[in-house]
């Protein structure tokens, strides 16, 4: 096996039985095919007859799945479904930029002349006319615009609008076209950001950046870093809470319309070293306040007496229930 390895530009194609992302076997070997082999066609020049092969990822840790009728690199290499060590099969990287686009890289027809077999019905073509589209099982085109990258930054953007973002707090932003939502003073420090769903933009922008208040699901983790927006569901989170815009130690930020935590089979556990924040339309609560006065609400009504025509009454004649109520909230003070 040679040590250097040839890059190819390679045309997606569509299998003819239209089984492209479903478990399929190779024409050649009738091997099941790992999940993400498509069927490329490459050329080796402008004027050459076509050819085409089975591809799998080169990766299958990052699946990055390519369309019909986008080009992705193709490179041959050792394969080890056999026990000949000079078997090769081919893989592919993900697709080339050719539009510039997050969403769409469709280029269909730079590798469309005649296969070797002089038979565009049997080798799968995406499209025989120029002047027809190509082909998708289920993907449809949608307005997603790229999202700002900063110095150092490593970024996974789906087609569809969702992001992971691994960036820092950076020395400069004043000569980028959108700045972003946090904000720190030690340059370098660390922040995440994993968004789903990111809103604002459409193809007339150049950028867009993540934004906590029109974003659809969002994750982040901070060092020291501050969020510049992000507006609460209840202005009213608890005394004493500092707000995103000033508060700069190591935090984690969810946010969606909707949060489900699902303990399938033991405790959902909640600690704080400080207090536990409760925030609804009509109350705003401090955990630690709320069991301690109720504490001293079920303590003095164990000493509840009250006068009477003949002088003080006794204690209630529940008394016994207010004394075990007592006991069990005592148990819960730390």
């Amino acid at each position: 096996m040679p040590n250097n390895i040839n890059l190819q530009i390679a045309q997606v194609v569509q299998t003819e039985d239209k089984i492209q992302y479903d478990k399929f076997q190779d024409d050649k070997t009738r091997v099941d095919l790992p999940p993400g082999a498509v069927r490329v066609r490459f050329r080796s020049t402008t004027s050459a007859l076509a050819s085409e092969e089975i591809a799998i990822p080169a990766n299958p840790n990052y699946l990055t799945v390519p369309l019909y009728g986008e080009q992705v690199l193709v490179f041959s290499a050792l394969s080890g479904l056999t026990q000949n060590t000079k078997t090769e099969r081919y893989y592919y990287l993900p697709y080339v930029n050719t539009h510039g686009q997050v969403n769409n890289n469709i280029m269909p027809f730079l590798q469309d002349t005649k296969p070797k077999s002089n038979s565009y019905s049997n080798s799968g073509i995406t499209s025989t006319f120029k002047s027809k589209e190509p082909e998708q099982i289920s993907f449809e085109e949608k307005d997603i615009v790229t999202i700002q990258p900063y110095q150092g930054d490593t970024i996974l953007q789906s087609r569809f609008g969702s992001v992971l973002r691994f960036t820092s707090t950076h020395k400069k932003i004043d000569d980028y076209l959108q700045s972003p939502i946090w904000e720190g003073t030690s340059v370098g420090d660390p922040f995440v950001a994993l968004t789903c769903g990111i809103d604002g933009a459409t193809k007339d922008d150049y950028y867009t950046i993540e934004n906590p208040d029109k974003d659809a699901s969002l994750i982040y983790l901070s060092s020291t870093q501050k969020i510049n927006n992000l507006k609460l569901a209840q202005q009213k989170i608890g005394r004493g809470t500092k707000s995103l815009s000033s508060y700069k130690n190591p935090q984690v930020i969810i946010s969606s319309n909707r949060l489900i935590f699902n303990a399938k089979s033991d405790e959902l556990v909640l600690v704080s070293k400080k207090d536990i924040k409760l925030s609804t339309p009509n109350w705003s609560v401090d955990v630690d306040n709320l069991v301690t006065q109720l504490e001293a609400l079920v303590t003095a009504i164990t000493k509840l007496t009250h006068p009477t025509g003949v002088g003080p009454s006794g204690p209630p004649i529940n008394i016994a229930d207010f004394a075990k109520i007592l006991t069990e909230i005592k148990r819960m003070k730390q």
